[in-house]
């Protein structure tokens, strides 16, 4: 689904359908790209279910769209054909899509309502396009897909060979002649997938390396800069102001705390979700708690594992990229980012 893990997904699905329901009364069911069928109960329908479902006669069917791809259908017993009653409940349902996913995709659309018979032409649309040209788009599907999957195992070899020595100096170079790729084509590959050349990747890692140690350690600022492979530390200092507007003492002071959560990206990143949506699943995947609240109608994460936010005393707050932004995670995309950060400090 975008890269929205599946439990959250589906629950805001359900918000989703729930305050549809509560504004016009009419029920609401979801499709997923899984072809899961489920309702505002989060009942999974079988097939008996389906049946009935789609034995009704006055089903409309209103395409979700995140992040220009076709995320799912939802479908509506709606007795009505006016265009402009339709239109209103496409605008309701719009309405309230970007209220719940808003935090999570940077792209949401509901498109035009369809009946039965609407869906039926496109269908067999697809189908013809489909049977004519089956055996020239398969072919090209077939090298688009192995091209790709020889560029996502390369970079994953590459990101493993720079994760076991990013406390050292490394260069493009090295990663090179140890994948056996040239430099040209590894450039390209972190350009295009990462947003970023590697130079600046290594930078960030390493940056985000030393965060963890200031906050965590007492070690020194000379000491933390040889442990992350900087020959010296004015280097180390210049570096890390760069990246994060505040030298390392400056850092380490501003936030001592208890806890730090690090998050690198991930190739299953997509440009266009959300550094909340990423959190959650990062979260999520690791089995780690969480709680969230609204700010100022946004959601936040308050509560990561044991740690909660206290207004008076200590509380969480994020970094993308060693910075600290100045608008909520719900709000700001990942496109080009490499290191997003929790840490739990004393305010």
């Amino acid at each position: 689904m975008n890269y929205s893990p599946s439990t959250v997904y589906r629950t805001n699905i359900e918000k989703i359908l729930l305050l549809f329901c509560q504004l016009t009364k009419v029920n609401l069911a979801f499709i997923d790209n899984a072809l899961q069928l489920f309702d505002r109960k989060r009942n999974i329908f079988d097939s008996q279910r389906i049946n009935t479902l789609f034995s009704e006669k006055a089903l409309t069917f209103f395409p979700l769209i995140t992040n220009k791809k076709i995320a799912g259908i939802f479908i509506a017993n709606i007795n009505a054909n006016s265009s402009e009653t339709l239109s209103l409940y496409q605008t309701s349902l719009e309405t309230i899509a970007h209220k719940i996913l808003g935090a999570y995709f940077k792209n949401i659309a509901i498109l035009s309502p369809l009946k039965i018979d609407q869906l039926n032409q496109s269908i067999a649309l697809f189908q013809f396009i489909s049977s004519n040209y089956r055996g020239r788009s398969m072919s090209f599907n077939k090298v688009e897909k192995t091209g790709q999957k020889a560029e996502i195992e390369n970079i994953n070899n590459a990101l493993a060979y720079t994760e076991e020595r990013i406390n050292q100096k490394i260069t493009l170079t090295d990663v090179s002649k140890h994948t056996f790729l040239s430099l040209a084509y590894l450039s390209r590959l972190f350009k295009e997938y990462f947003l970023v050349n590697f130079s600046d990747y290594i930078r960030i890692r390493k940056i985000a390396l030393a965060q963890e140690k200031l906050i965590l350690t007492k070690k020194s600022i000379n000491g933390i800069s040889k442990e992350i492979g900087f020959s010296r530390a004015s280097y180390f200092n210049k570096v890390f102001k760069e990246k994060t507007g505040v030298t390392p003492l400056q850092f380490r002071k501003k936030y001592q705390g208890h806890k730090i959560y690090t998050i690198h990206r991930e190739i299953e990143w997509k440009n266009n979700v959300s550094v909340y949506a990423v959190s959650q699943h990062y979260f999520q995947e690791k089995g780690i708690p969480t709680k969230t609240q609204s700010l100022n109608g946004s959601p936040y994460i308050s509560s990561i594992g044991e740690f909660s936010t206290h207004s008076d005393s200590s509380g969480w707050v994020y970094l993308v990229d060693g910075k600290q932004p100045n608008v909520l995670p719900g709000n700001l995309y990942v496109r080009d980012k490499s290191v997003i950060q929790w840490i739990h400090i004393n305010l």
